[in-house]
């Protein structure tokens, strides 16, 4: 999870450093965001890899010895909603198009 955390601050430090070199749209300024998001999104999918690899042995011994247990129910419904929610993560989203997605620019 800090992994997670340090490549939003990297990836929050990139976007400020970006906007202020570049205030206007620039297509090197946007890979350079990009990549920057993509390095949280990796670090976001390494989190979540590390998290099953470390969880999965146990919510299957503990699902197989009481399978209608509540506390089996209280795991199988925390497993389904991590899985849904790396999956909307990856879903697409759409894009926002219109005078409030335009950059501000800073000289005046």
């Amino acid at each position: 999870i800090a992994l997670v955390v340090i490549a939003e601050l990297l990836n929050s430090a990139v976007e400020l450093a970006v906007d202020l070199a570049s205030p206007t749209l620039n297509p090197i300024a946007r890979r350079a965001k990009n990549i920057a998001a993509g390095a949280v999104l990796l670090a976001a999918f390494a989190s979540a890899v590390i998290g099953v690899l470390t969880l999965a042995p146990s919510l299957f011994r503990a699902v197989a010895a009481r399978p209608f247990s509540g506390e089996s129910a209280l795991l199988a419904a925390t497993a389904l909603a991590l899985a849904g929610t790396i999956l909307t993560a990856f879903l697409p989203r759409p894009s926002r198009q219109g005078p409030s997605s335009e950059p501000v620019s800073r000289r005046g």
